[in-house]
């Protein structure tokens, strides 16, 4: 975060303080906060006025928040005084804890909010045991997912990508423009030559194309429309010849399709996916040798986006998308579907290029 968008806490000396962070919006949001001094980051629920039980074993430290996500914040010593409830304060404690840290405690005790308790403890408890649980652990590893990666220089910069025909290609799809950097610093990292295709739902402003083409010459801008979304458009690029040979596959995108959530939410799961993939070189090249050396391996993803879909029975409703994809499945031999269908939400994985050589077949763009 730049200093101009942020808001921060400075705490002077070791010690335990109520951190009151009041909400800039009613509703129960996840908030990124990173902890300048400890090298730590994590996602923090607030809900109007939010009382966190913070205990520093170092100092000093810079507790850092986005403008937008607060109206303010105040640091104070901490006092049971502060703990609106006892039985409340330990539910909260149980539904969110900053994960474990040598340094640093920081449990959630109280809430004023206008949401009924039963309600906010439901809200809590879900997403404990969905994605902002694993997430706030994931940050807490890796605070890069909120503060952002340091600029390198341009002797730095990797010198992987030409054009011609290497046997890596890179399959972002750009809902929002504006998200083009943290894409292209990934991008960067990559330690051998690779083939970057880029969708868009509309045109890309002329500048950012130019920066896009700038960076990696050669690379191929498809306006794939706004019908389909980010599946259309890779499918477009399969069906025009983007991924013929003996290719392994990287598809990346935005995040506007991880799910239900706000903006800024959607954001940093885009993120927390994207260093999953593609938070080094190593790692690029681990998820790489992993397709080539297992060939029964299709496809590989981030462990932290993995979900669950329940596909419906006979009797039953169903979905429209279940619908299509049964149809799809048919039409490449695969009758039988297992009740329930895994999947990474947002789309974001490594893929084996013959592993789409079914969806090539006459006949299926009408699916689409």
């Amino acid at each position: 975060m730049h200093d101009k968008d942020s808001l921060c806490v400075t705490i002077d000396k070791a010690g335990e303080y109520a951190l009151v962070l009041n909400a800039a919006r009613a509703e129960l949001r996840f908030i990124p906060m990173s902890i300048a001094g400890g090298g730590l980051a994590c996602f923090v629920p607030v809900a109007g006025a939010t009382t966190l039980k913070f205990y520093a074993r170092k100092a000093p430290i810079v507790l850092r928040f986005q403008k937008s996500d607060l109206a303010g914040a105040e640091l104070k010593s901490y006092s049971i005084f502060d703990e609106s409830n006892i039985v409340r304060r330990r539910a909260l404690a149980e539904l969110w804890q900053f994960p474990p840290s040598r340094n640093f405690k920081l449990k959630l005790v109280a809430m004023k909010s206008k949401i009924r308790w039963s309600e906010l403890a439901a809200q809590l408890r879900s997403a404990r045991d969905n994605e902002w649980g694993p997430l706030t652990a994931f940050a807490a590893d890796n605070p890069e997912v909120i503060t952002g990666w340091p600029e390198r220089t341009a002797d730095q910069r990797s010198l992987a990508h030409v054009e011609g025909d290497p046997s890596v290609v890179v399959a972002l799809h750009l809902n929002d423009a504006a998200a083009w950097p943290v894409f292209e610093r990934h991008l960067d990292l990559f330690p051998f030559p690779f083939r970057l295709c880029v969708t868009t739902p509309v045109a890309l402003p002329a500048a950012v194309a130019a920066r896009i083409n700038v960076r990696f010459p050669g690379t191929r801008i498809v306006e794939a429309g706004r019908q389909g979304g980010a599946i259309a458009g890779f499918l477009d690029l399969l069906y025009h010849g983007a991924f013929d040979g003996d290719v392994i596959i990287c598809r990346v995108n935005d995040g506007s399709s991880i799910g239900a959530g706000d903006a800024n939410g959607r954001l940093w799961q885009m993120r927390a996916s994207l260093i999953s993939l593609l938070g080094s070189a190593s790692q690029i090249e681990a998820g790489i040798s992993m397709l080539r050396s297992l060939p029964d391996f299709g496809m590989i993803g981030p462990a932290l986006m993995r979900r669950a879909s329940r596909m419906t029975v006979p009797g039953e409703s169903e979905a429209i998308e279940h619908v299509v994809l049964r149809d799809v499945l048919a039409r490449i031999g695969l009758r039988s579907l297992a009740r329930t269908l895994e999947y990474f939400a947002g789309g974001n994985f490594w893929l084996r290029g013959s592993a789409l050589a079914s969806l090539r077949e006459p006949g299926l763009r009408s699916a689409r």
